[in-house]
């Protein structure tokens, strides 16, 4: 982990529990071992561990799963957030993006906001069509409404299957 060389201390964390605080340093008393040894040394190779080995050796484990589920929860999410216009002008994503982009609820979002924002500059892009047709913002902002109570409704429904 570059970032590492430039902390003053690093914290291990496990389950929500700090396993070691400590100091990167490198290893002072390898000159040392060398010299008792005894034996002509031609060549050194050292390799930084990696943050999985330094892990490893203070608690015993493998970084779990969790961090990977996370990992993945952004992969999945990932196509929702890039169809939005947010980060990229529709009009510049593959077609097989800009394709879906009107049926997610954020590319409408992202659209009001930046008409909100960006409106009085004249400099809101291109805005989102359905079938070539730009979608109005009243009808963006119903869309959006909509999807909220569908959303709220469907939450409301599984927390009480929960109980």
């Amino acid at each position: 982990m570059e970032e590492a060389e430039y902390c003053d201390r690093i914290a291990i964390m496990d389950h929500g529990r700090i396993a070691v605080v400590d100091s990167p340093r490198t290893p002072a008393s390898l000159p040392r071992l060398f010299a008792e040894l005894g034996v002509p040394i031609r060549s050194v190779q050292l390799t930084r561990p990696s943050l999985e080995d330094v892990f490893l050796a203070h608690t015993g484990t493998t970084i779990r799963g969790d961090a990977l589920v996370r990992a993945d929860g952004m992969a999945m999410t990932r196509p929702a957030r890039d169809t939005t216009g947010a980060l990229f002008p529709i009009a510049g994503l593959p077609a097989a993006l800009q394709a879906p982009a009107p049926a997610n609820p954020l590319t409408h979002a992202v659209d009001l906001l930046r008409q909100a924002i960006l409106g009085h500059l004249g400099a809101t892009g291109r805005p989102v069509t359905w079938g070539g047709v730009p979608v109005p913002a009243w009808a963006e902002s119903g869309l959006l409404a909509a999807m909220g109570l569908i959303f709220l409704a469907l939450a409301a429904a599984q927390f009480r299957r929960a109980d």
